[in-house]
């Protein structure tokens, strides 16, 4: 995403991970080269999204190094473990809505006066085609997922008085690295068996 932006000339991009991101400086800058675009300044942030002060921090220090902030995108996120819902760990199901829904509304929270403080005001909160269907094994992912959406249609409505404009896509349901790649699907899951909410 943030190589897409810098091809479309994005001047400002930042990306925030627990691990950090400064290695994304030179393919950022090599993406917007390649588009024939001027590199973007680029800000990395060091970040848990699951915890406020650190949220809070990178608002702080994008409102200093920026200004404003015109798109935000939450698409931090985990699977979690497979298995049946009495099998679970408490722990680390909790764990799985900390990430996946806590952090987008922490996210959020901090940064909706830069929104605001822009012409533009987009939010793009990365859902999942999870939120739309009923895996068995899954229920920690599909119920953050599910909560993701409910999050951002209430952001679109108490803001777009503003001018926010919140949206909640999902990418398909696509073996992705998250779920170990296509070699690692579960049988259930690689062959169709769940159920539809959509009728």
């Amino acid at each position: 995403m943030a190589l897409s932006f810098a091809k479309a000339g994005a001047s400002y991009i930042a990306v925030g991970a627990r691990s950090g991101t400064e290695h994304l400086a030179q393919e950022i800058a090599d993406a917007a080269s390649s588009a024939g675009r001027k590199p973007p300044q680029f800000l990395p942030i060091r970040m848990d999204v699951t915890d406020s002060l650190s949220v809070e921090a990178a608002a702080t220090e994008i409102s200093s190094s920026f200004g404003r902030l015109d798109c935000l995108i939450n698409n931090a996120g985990i699977l979690g473990s497979y298995g049946l819902i009495g099998d679970s760990d408490p722990a680390q199901w909790w764990s799985v809505l900390e990430v996946n829904l806590r952090g987008p509304y922490l996210v959020t929270r901090a940064c909706i006066p830069l929104l605001l403080k822009s012409h533009l005001k987009f939010i793009v909160n990365v859902a999942s085609v999870g939120a739309l269907l009923t895996n068995p094994t899954l229920s920690a992912y599909q119920i953050s997922k599910f909560g993701l959406l409910k999050l951002s249609q209430l952001t679109n409505v108490e803001y777009a008085g503003q001018g926010l404009v919140t949206f909640c896509i999902h990418p398909g349901n696509i073996p992705t690295d998250i779920m170990g790649g296509p070699e690692n699907i579960p049988p259930h899951h690689k062959h169709g068996k769940y159920h539809s909410m959509a009728k």
